[in-house]
């Protein structure tokens, strides 16, 4: 029923944000919000750092892994939402590209879903039941 997030882009964007105090809707607009401070095969300098958070999933949880083009275009209601309308991960992961897409994302929309499975004695939560069946597709048939 929440949303937390696990990561953080290493833009300057989030660095205005995270260690100034400037908010969302000034990183917005911000001339430099683009530009990548730290990434893979860089060395972090200053308190320019990569953050590796620890969490445990809990039955029921579900990891979403998405580019930019999603993570930055979707709020975490999107995300809440269409995660409670599609229980099965391919069909959240497709839902989420394409509500990416929908709202015009101009970036990569990539993106996987791994859900937690229940097991044992409890049932799992009710969900709605999306509104269309989705066929099977391969990963590489979420970018778009």
């Amino acid at each position: 029923g929440q949303v937390r997030q696990l990561t953080w882009d290493h833009d300057f964007r989030t660095y205005m944000i995270r260690k100034t105090g400037m908010s969302e809707d000034e990183a917005r607009g911000y001339y430099w919000r683009n530009v990548l401070l730290c990434y893979l095969g860089a060395w972090p300098e200053g308190d320019i750092q990569f953050e590796i958070l620890s969490h445990t999933p809990q039955p029921g949880d579900r990891l979403i892994l998405a580019s930019d083009g999603v993570s930055k275009i979707l709020d975490h209601a999107d995300l809440l939402q269409i995660c409670q309308l599609y229980p099965d991960p391919t069909a959240c992961a497709e839902e989420l590209v394409n509500l990416a897409i929908e709202k015009n994302s101009r970036d990569n929309c990539t993106c996987a879903v791994i859900a937690f499975e229940w097991s044992g004695a409890d049932p799992p939560p009710e969900h709605p039941q999306p509104p269309s069946p989705t066929p099977p597709r391969k990963w590489w048939q979420f970018w778009k």
